[in-house]
């Protein structure tokens, strides 16, 4: 099987969870036998890389694809199956005239900044506002086109799932990293991984420390390993992140090194944490009050017990995800495909 990925950000040269996750599902594609080709900056061992700088911005993308068509439709061609794990939609249409099938790997939503709330382009600053009043409603309209023209949708989370009922979505989780160091001994401080933007909540993370009488470690820049290595030995993550996340990796690293996770009630994040101890730890509610009142209640739990609190919570984590094949799911899809003998308007005007 010959699998085409058109992926703008990849892990290593993109540190987000999405990007994280597209490399470990093309890793373990390669794994199990697909010959894999990326379009982007990185590929994982195995693969064949044509490397390319693509636009982030979704705009700004779709217009690189968009002059590129026939580059693109003649490599489509020459493979299988072509794969969209991030923003690269109009890729559907150059899969379909190519005679593919495209299966789309969603780790955002189809608002005009992939968080799922209504008008988040507001979150926007500076003149980037002003473009966004105008193009949101282009941009989320594109989105969903494509989406509904798309073989397969992948989401990551059952709540992701239920976000995106509409285009009818393959439940899978991000699977495992590979390189998590064992869990560590805690020691007496809070880490957060958000940075500065607004709706990770980064003051929230700093006044729930501060109430906790904890330190708070923000670990900005630094390489992988050693950011890996101060969560592994947090009291706590703070994770006050106030959007419903389709599934967060920092959260999932932090559970499967045994590190408790202070969260809103709320997303993906509350949906793994609610399966393992941690889950003492989620906010009553969705208010600062609660979030800082869960922070104060994971600092006072005594060394002993936060020691067996850890060693149970990274046992459970490890079995809280079914862990699903997109090598498996690829194949469905192209089965599905050939049963439709590739016509790809039958294949949608059928809904699915």
């Amino acid at each position: 099987m010959k699998v085409l990925a058109v992926a703008e950000l990849i892990w290593p040269t993109d540190n987000s969870g999405g990007s994280l996750a597209t490399y470990l599902h093309l890793k373990r594609l390669v794994q199990e036998g697909a010959e894999v080709t990326v379009v982007g900056p990185a590929a994982p061992p195995g693969a064949k890389l044509i490397k390319a700088e693509l636009p982030t911005a979704r705009p700004a993308l779709w217009l690189w694809i968009a002059k590129r068509r026939k580059w693109l439709y003649k490599l489509a061609e020459e493979h299988d199956v072509v794969y969209i794990p991030r923003h690269a939609y109009p890729m559907v249409d150059v899969a379909h005239a190519a005679g593919a099938p495209a299966v789309v790997h969603m780790h955002g939503y189809p608002t005009y900044k992939s968080l799922g709330i209504p008008g988040d382009w507001k979150l926007e600053k500076g003149a980037a506002v002003l473009y966004a009043a105008v193009a949101h409603g282009i941009v989320e309209k594109a989105v969903d086109r494509w989406l509904r023209r798309a073989d397969a949708i992948i989401c990551v989370s059952k709540t992701h799932c239920r976000k995106l009922a509409q285009y009818r979505p393959v439940y899978m989780p991000n699977p495992p990293p590979d390189d998590l160091p064992p869990p560590q001994p805690p020691r007496r401080y809070f880490v957060y991984l958000g940075g500065e933007q607004r709706h990770k909540c980064p003051h929230l993370a700093r006044a729930a420390a501060r109430a906790a009488g904890m330190p708070l470690v923000e670990p900005r820049g630094a390489p992988r390993p050693a950011t890996l290595r101060l969560v592994a030995g947090a009291w706590a993550l703070l994770f006050p992140s106030c959007w419903e996340e389709p599934m967060p990796y920092a959260v999932y690293e932090a559970l499967l090194m045994g590190v408790p996770v202070v969260a809103l009630p709320i997303g993906g994040q509350a949906e793994l944490i609610s399966q393992t101890p941690s889950a003492q730890f989620t906010a009553e509610d969705t208010s600062p009050r609660a979030f800082i009142k869960a922070a104060i209640r994971a600092a006072a739990v005594p060394r002993q017990v936060m020691e067996k609190l850890r060693k149970i919570t990274a046992e459970t984590a490890t079995m809280i995800l079914n862990h699903q094949s997109l090598y498996a799911l690829i194949i469905n899809t192209l089965k599905s495909h050939d049963d439709a003998d590739g016509n790809h308007a039958t294949w949608h005007e059928t809904g699915r």
